[in-house]
Formats: C-alpha cells, sequence, structure tokens
C-alpha cells in the first residue's frame, strides 16, 4: 500500500508539472464555494448549489492551468485588493483603540 501510495504521489506531481497548483485565489475561491454550496443546501436553492459548482468549476480551472503568468498575474490582483481591505479594518481597529 505504501509502496502504491508514493507511486500514485510521483505521477501527481509529474502531472501538476508546469500547472498553477494552489495559491491564495484558489484557496479564497474554494472556501467561497464551499459555503455558497452549504448556503444553497441549507436554504433549498437550487441556483445557490448552480453557483458554487460554477465558482469550484473556476477555482479547479485555475489550479490545472498551464498559463502559469495569466494566473499568477490574476492572484497579484486577488492580493492587492485583500491587502487594501485589511488595510481599511487595521485603521479602523486603531481608530477604535484611540477612543
Amino acid at each position: 500500500m505504501k509502496d502504491f501510495l508514493h507511486r500514485l504521489q510521483i505521477k501527481m506531481s509529474r502531472f501538476m508539472y508546469d500547472r498553477n497548483g494552489k495559491d491564495e485565489l484558489f484557496y479564497a475561491c474554494y472556501i467561497l464555494g464551499l459555503a455558497v454550496f452549504v448556503l444553497g443546501l441549507l436554504t433549498g436553492q437550487l441556483w445557490l448549489c448552480l453557483l458554487a459548482f460554477a465558482i469550484l468549476g473556476y477555482c479547479f480551472f485555475r489550479l490545472f492551468s498551464r498559463k502559469l503568468i495569466k494566473r499568477q498575474n490574476e492572484n497579484v490582483r486577488y492580493l492587492r485588493k485583500i491587502e487594501k481591505i485589511k488595510k481599511k479594518f487595521r485603521a479602523l481597529k486603531e481608530h477604535g483603540k484611540h477612543k
């Protein structure tokens, strides 16, 4: 069994060579997709489940993409937007401490 898992790991490494792989945007899309899916299940809204599958589809499209420069640029743009949001929250937090 251990040998099988080792061979499987090698095959997966070869398959993922020269592909984008997991990055911060992948994780954010993945979590968002799962959250929307659970929300769709809890509310019984089919359209939310379909939206979740679309989000997860995009997520895995990015994971297996070979257009590394495009995917890296998308991730950089995402990180810049997230950093702006974090700065605003930090500023609000600091402002709240001084009152």
